[in-house]
């Protein structure tokens, strides 16, 4: 079935909504992970975030096996979900961006919520109705 493509979207049970700028996930007890939120949903998140130059920052290993917590946060907001069990589902490392004089990396983390609490649950649900951006062409006007 050489021609046949895969719609990765088909598994997911929850549409993925844009985040709203100033929404951050961090990987705990560390935070040296942290980036924007690229889209959310009751069911999982997407970010990214910068990896620093010579170092091992994100051991895939670690991830694979659920040795981190994610943190959802805004920044100008007193709002925070801590400790999330997340199930890593996709790393996508970007070429860098090539601008005068400087070299950036992304990657993109594709988590699925797993084992959400009462408290987690009533806040990720506070969150999709109040920090998401429902209507894109009304972001950009």
């Amino acid at each position: 079935m050489p021609n046949e493509q895969i719609n990765w979207f088909d598994r997911r049970k929850h549409f993925r909504y844009p985040a709203q700028h100033g929404s951050f996930a961090a990987f705990s007890p560390e935070y040296h992970i942290l980036g924007p939120i690229h889209d959310i949903s009751k069911g999982g998140i997407a970010f990214y975030y910068c990896p620093i130059p010579m170092t091992d920052v994100v051991d895939k290993e670690l991830l694979v096996q659920n040795e981190f917590k994610l943190n959802i946060f805004l920044k100008t907001e007193n709002f925070f979900i801590s400790d999330i069990n997340i199930k890593l589902i996709s790393i996508i490392s970007s070429s860098p961006a090539n601008y005068p004089g400087v070299y950036i990396s992304t990657v993109r983390l594709g988590m699925q919520f797993e084992d959400l609490t009462f408290d987690q649950e009533s806040r990720l649900d506070y969150f999709l109705k109040n920090y998401i951006i429902k209507d894109i062409q009304a972001e950009k006007g």
